[in-house]
């Protein structure tokens, strides 16, 4: 049992390593809604497994769309600061502190 539970966490590394933020973030949050639906399905006696399915795809979905803003929100930080940079190389501003003034 130890065996196969270490095979499947080197499983997941290695899947994570190559997926992109809103991919990390669904598959997060598929294995936290799952594992917390499969207690919440044990406790209230409607199956460990309906409830194990029902939090993994709420989770996945909700950590899809975390993945996807965050990583939106890096994207637009990066491209603020692209644009900074253009702005002071054009001589926009007279010092690297008045863009963010």
């Amino acid at each position: 049992m130890k065996k196969l539970m270490l095979a499947g966490l080197i499983l997941l590394v290695v899947a994570v390593t190559g997926c992109s933020t809103t991919q990390q973030g669904a598959l997060g949050g598929a294995a936290l809604g799952a594992g917390t639906g499969a207690i919440i399905g044990h406790n209230t006696h409607y199956g460990t497994g309906r409830g194990a399915l029902v939090g993994g795809l709420v989770g996945g979905l909700a950590g899809a769309l975390a993945g996807d803003a965050y990583q939106q929100s890096q994207d637009n930080q990066e491209q603020r600061r692209r644009n900074a940079s253009d702005d002071y190389a054009h001589g926009n501003w007279s010092t690297y502190d008045d863009m963010w003034e």
